[in-house]
């Protein structure tokens, strides 16, 4: 069914089967049309690094929920808005430092449209 129009898993835009089985096109973009992300290819300790991000995520925020009950409960701390600050503050210099690094990939800027969508 030469001709035939298939979307593009990553573009969404139209193909024909003919350029997707090379008559057209090089190679190179045959094979790029092939390649997985990095994401879902990245292993580390043997497991796959979206799987060890919510882990490791899920790892920090037990974490965090345990150190608030212990420190609003057993020290009777009673400025939790300031708890909540240096532990942002906190966050924010080991993702610094752990770009610096070189663990994680910088971060993209900050933008007005993004923030307004949160």
């Amino acid at each position: 069914m030469a001709g035939k129009a298939n979307l593009s898993p990553r573009t969404g835009s139209a193909h024909s089967l003919d350029q997707l089985n090379g008559s057209g096109k090089d190679p190179e973009s045959l094979r790029l049309l092939d390649e997985k992300p990095a994401h879902l290819t990245q292993t580390y300790f043997g497991l796959p690094s979206v799987l060890v991000s919510g882990l490791a995520y899920a790892l920090s925020s037990g974490c965090l929920t345990l150190l608030n009950k212990h420190a609003l409960a057993g020290f009777g701390f009673s400025a939790p808005n300031a708890l909540l600050f240096f532990q942002c503050a906190l966050t924010v210099v080991l993702v610094k430092m752990c770009e610096f690094l070189g663990l994680i990939k910088p971060l993209q800027p900050l933008k007005s449209d993004l923030v307004a969508v949160w």
